[in-house]
Formats: C-alpha cells, structure tokens, sequence
C-alpha cells in the first residue's frame, strides 16, 4: 500500500493577482546544419541501473536562435586579494541584476544567439519494455540550478526498486537530462555560454527533444549516442496529438519545475502528468530583491576547485548546505558535477557564474505562476513540497496559493525536508511519486 502524507489544504479564497501572460516563444527546432559531432564529455558508465534497467547516455543538439542575444562573460583574475574578490562580486551581483532586467524588459539591442549548444542525457530503460502488456510510463525529469542529471539517482533507484519488484506501476523508460550550463552539457558548451540565459530556452530545449529527438517508441535496444532527428510527419503528429505509444510524465525541481510547467502550457497534448518538485513560480507581486542578490552573490563567489574528490567531498559533507543532503546523493555530486581539470584538480561543471546567471531570472517565474491557471485540465498536477516556511517563497500564504492555482485535477504531499526535497529527501520523494502514479496510472499498471 502506497503510503500517505499530509497536504496543503485549500484555502477559502486568494488575493487578487496581477498576471504576467506567457510569452510568445521562439520557434523549436534543432540547427539546420551541424559541426562535427561532440564525444561524450564523461567516461563510460557501468550500463546496468539496478536489477531491471540499462543505462545509456545520450546527446541533442539544443534549439537554435537563443532568447538572448551574446554577451560575453567577464575574465576573472587569476589572481586577487580578499578586498578584490569582494568588490568584483558586488560589482559583478549589480551588473548581472542590470543586464538581465533590461532583457526583461526588452530594452536590450541585438538579435538572439545562433551558437550552437548541446544537451546530454541519461536514459534509463527497463529489460523488458515493449514485451509488456499494456502502455508503460515515460518518465521525464528537470534538475534545479546548480544541479545535474545524476542528481535524482538515489530517488530513483528507490522508486524503480519500489515499482519493478510489486509490480504496480510499470515505468518502462526514464529520461534525465543537464540543461545547457550544467553538468555534462556545461562542458560541451562551455566556450559558447554568455552573461545571458532566459530560462524559456531551457524550456525550448526540452521540447526539442520531446518533439524531434525522442523515439516513438519505447524499447531496451541500444540507441545511439547521438540520437537522430524524428521525421517532420512525425513531429508535427506530435504537436497536434502527443504521443499514441507513451505516457509522459514529466516531473522538475525547482528551476526545472518552472521550465516544465511552461513546457506543459505550450504543449499540453504532449504529456499526461506534471509532477513539480518545489518549483520556482511565483506571482509577480511577490519582491525576491533580497533574495535573488544573496543567491546571485553566493554563487558568484562560492569554490568552484578542490585538489580531489575525496577532499571535494569531505569538505562539502562538513558544510550546513551540503551537510544536510542525503550522503547517496552528495556522492553523486561529487562525482558528477565536477570534473577533472586540466591541473588535475577537480572543478564544477556548471561555475558559479552560471549558476549566477540562471538565478537572476523573474519574468517567467511569474509567467509560470500565471499559466498555471489555464494549464491543460487532463493533465494530472501533482506538487511535492517542503513545509511552506521551509521552500522556495518561504511566506506560508503564498506558497499556498501556488499549490492551488491550478486547483482541477491536482493534489499535492507535504516531505518534511527544505527546498531541496531531491537532495535531502531521496526516499520520501520517490514514496510520494510512487503514490501518486499509482493513483493516476491504474492502467499503465504491470499485468502479468
């Protein structure tokens, strides 16, 4: 029996609220024309996921024609006193909060970027899909800033193991990937990343692949590692009718929840179930000033090197952030977010500049708030949150709010964790998500 956890009521009434109406976005296709392909950036991974399912790593190309036109980001020197890396920190936190608000408000001149960039992803397959009776799940998930990948594995070997060994909801393919800046895609475009990042282009990129890279089918075969274009016919039957031999659940932490829920409002008919994992939407009343300049400014500043993982890890496991993470997943992290330097040391994947970047968004966070309302009502709205003080608002009021705006066809579980419910929480988590795709899935079930 799936097990229960306690939910945010719904209030009796909401402040009025200002909407921020989705934008209009680029179009979604990949590069016309291609370099030469990249190599995986990472060595080799052991090909079996637990008992049941096969490991694979694969890479897209991300849609072309950026939101954001190029600006480059700022040298930084190699060396500095502690005054210098203070005063660049300040100086760089205010010039980033400028540009980005003046792309938000559109008032900046130039077209968008035409560099071709790359997302890497891990697909995890089960032994038997396809022989199955039944339509399995397809699961689909989007990590927070500063994240990776790799990061929901823990999470995930409970919630395979869960399914797989009492044959109760059949999850017959598992799809992770690393946006642009971030683990193994922040390696591969490492020379061609900017000052600039609207998150919409994370979005975009997630349906890129979901419309021309995706298979049609599910099955354990090998896929290659650079994984080819669907047919225009087929693309298009996409667009207009969603996938007729998968359902798709699509669940993102955080940054990647904000993504996903403006991915499931530009194209509903594409997904069955959105799962969102404490995500950045908010209304576009609610001042995080404050907030996004501790964030921009430790991120900025934050160690970015350590001599080797062991160090890289015993250092991190002493801190109150990392401290406070499931070991399971910190040593993903440490084995997967970094990556040897050419010192020798071993270096994040996605730098704290980037991390800065991807933080000082605001437009569509509100923009998400808003679409949540008209979103798809066939699409099954699941939230996974920490207590409301403990989140990502921190106003209990508001964060209420959002776990209710789109109030048809959703539910939502409270885990007794922070923010970073993946990170922290990995078993409760994968509990919570097992619940609910048994409640909503009875006939993707396993029948023997």
């Amino acid at each position: 029996m799936a097990k229960s956890f306690a939910s945010i009521p719904r209030p009796p009434s909401f402040p009025p609220r200002r909407p921020r109406l989705p934008g209009r976005i680029l179009p979604i296709h990949p590069p016309t024309t291609l370099p030469a392909l990249p190599a995986l950036p990472s060595p080799p991974r052991e090909t079996s996921f637990g008992d049941s399912y096969i490991l694979s790593t694969h890479v897209v190309p991300s849609c072309q024609l950026r939101t954001t036109p190029d600006v480059s980001l700022p040298v930084i020197p190699d060396q500095e006193t502690k005054e210098e890396r203070k005063a660049r920190v300040e100086r760089a936190t205010r010039e980033l909060f400028e540009l980005k608000g003046m792309q938000e408000r559109d008032e900046l001149e130039g077209a968008g970027s035409e560099k071709i960039l790359w997302n890497v992803l891990t697909r995890y397959v089960h032994k038997d899909a396809g022989k199955r009776r039944g339509k399995g799940l397809t699961l689909f998930m989007a990590h927070a800033n500063g994240m990776h990948k790799e990061t929901f594995e823990p999470m995930l070997q409970q919630l395979l193991f869960q399914t797989d060994s009492n044959m109760t909801v059949q999850i017959d393919e598992v799809w992770s990937i690393d946006a642009v800046q971030h683990g193994d895609s922040g390696i591969l475009n490492a020379a061609n990343l900017g000052l600039l990042f609207d998150w919409v282009d994370n979005t975009r990129d997630i349906l890129n692949f979901f419309l021309h890279n995706l298979p049609e089918t599910v099955s354990p075969e090998p896929l290659p590692v650079h994984l080819p274009r669907v047919s225009p016919l087929e693309t298009e039957a996409r667009v207009n009718y969603g996938f007729p031999s998968r359902s798709l659940v699509i669940l993102g932490h955080s940054y990647g929840g904000c993504s996903l829920t403006l991915a499931a409002h530009n194209h509903p008919k594409l997904f069955s179930a959105l799962v969102l994992v404490d995500p950045v939407i908010i209304p576009v009343e609610f001042d995080r000033a404050r907030r996004l300049h501790q964030y921009i400014s430790g991120a900025i500043a934050r160690r970015d090197t350590w001599p080797s993982r062991e160090e890289a890890y015993r250092l991190l496991s002493a801190s109150p952030f990392f401290g406070a993470w499931s070991p399971d997943v910190l040593k993903s992290y440490v084995e997967h977010a970094l990556a040897v330097d050419p010192s020798g040391q071993v270096k994040l994947k996605c730098s704290g500049v980037q991390e800065a970047i991807v933080f000082s968004e605001s437009r569509r966070t509100s923009e998400a708030f808003t679409a949540l309302e008209g979103l798809d009502p066939r699409i099954a709205l699941k939230w996974l949150v920490p207590p409301p003080s403990k989140g990502v608002i921190e106003d209990a009021a508001v964060a209420t709010e959002c776990v209710w705006r789109r109030s048809v066809n959703a539910s939502n579980s409270v885990i007794n964790a922070g923010h970073l419910l993946v990170q922290e929480a990995p078993r409760e988590t994968a509990d919570a998500l097992r619940a609910f795709l048994e409640e909503n899935f009875a006939d993707a079930k396993a029948r023997l």
